[in-house]
């Protein structure tokens, strides 16, 4: 092809079998790289997959864990859960939610160490995996 582009022109070369391999020489060196190039950039390509696959698969393993925490959050008693999300959810203090609720201080204290302990027998119960 390069040859007939060139046809007003190869009066001009001394040599055609010199210019011929020539041409020849650097089509197949053009070929190879953008060969090479295409491997580069579907390995490139891969890789990202695999990556956002791997996001994926991490995105949703963190979603199911957090399903499993809130069936578990659902499972405790209303005061108790009410209690458990206000600390966790809110941040709010012992005092804070003690006032909020109108209940001791200490009340507050047992409930959370023990919605919090319902919470963890029920994760090992039903999460192995993560444990």
């Amino acid at each position: 092809m390069k040859l007939w582009e060139h046809r007003d022109s190869i009066h001009t070369i001394d040599n055609i079998e010199a210019w011929l391999y020539r041409l020849t020489e650097n089509k197949t060196i053009d070929f190879l790289r953008k060969t090479a190039a295409d491997n580069r950039l579907k390995e490139a390509i891969w890789t990202n997959l695999q990556q956002i696959m791997n996001d994926a698969e991490a995105w949703m393993a963190v979603k199911d864990y957090n399903q499993i925490i809130q069936n578990a959050i659902d499972e405790l008693p209303p005061q108790r859960k009410l209690i458990y999300r206000l600390h966790k959810e809110d941040g709010m203090n012992y005092r804070e939610i003690a006032d909020e609720l109108h209940i001791s201080k200490h009340t507050v204290k047992n409930q959370l160490f023990t919605a919090i302990h319902s919470v963890r027998r029920f994760l090992a119960k039903n999460v192995k995996m993560f444990f």
